[in-house]
């Protein structure tokens, strides 16, 4: 039984270390420091439910800044993690070179997500955060700091270990 959690213990530990390497690797071109001003009065969608926190009303709370696009199969299941954050925490989607407004609205409406949406059909928000592919999320504190960067399929556990990381210390 021991030499079974050892085994265990070691699997997890080497695991993890190759996580954090790649992912420094994958996130090396991305922004770090004060993040890009993000235009929130060009949301084109917000969020319906009034007792979620709305970006900016949560004081010293992080936000999740979540670059998604519309023809993204990994995005598509990786949206409802995203989006169960957005109960306890500020989530700005910015949907990235996924058509105009309309298109990405549809895309909403189809995908059934309700979150505060940015559309980004130029590309020029996803270029300064550094942002190469999808999806993409940035961990950012109330000071407008970049704490973490993630790109790729993360899933509920490394979306809320982000933000519970940012958020506590």
């Amino acid at each position: 039984m021991i030499k079974r959690l050892r085994k265990l213990f070691y699997f997890l530990l080497i695991f993890t270390g190759a996580s954090l390497v790649a992912n420094a690797w994958i996130t090396r071109d991305h922004v770090t420091g004060a993040a890009p001003p993000l235009p929130l009065d060009q949301r084109i969608h917000y969020r319906n439910d009034a007792d979620r926190p709305t970006t900016g009303s949560a004081q010293n709370a992080p936000t999740l800044v979540y670059f998604y696009a519309s023809w993204c199969p990994i995005c598509k299941v990786d949206l409802p993690a995203v989006e169960s954050l957005a109960g306890s925490y500020p989530v700005v989607a910015v949907a990235m070179q996924s058509g105009n407004d309309a298109e990405v609205l549809a895309h909403r409406i189809e995908q059934d997500f309700d979150l505060d949406i940015i559309n980004d059909e130029t590309g020029e928000l996803s270029r300064a955060f550094g942002v190469r592919g999808v999806p993409t999320a940035f961990v950012v504190e109330d000071d407008s700091n970049i704490r973490f960067s993630t790109q790729g399929f993360s899933g509920w556990i490394g979306y809320w270990s982000r933000m519970l990381l940012a958020d506590w210390f």
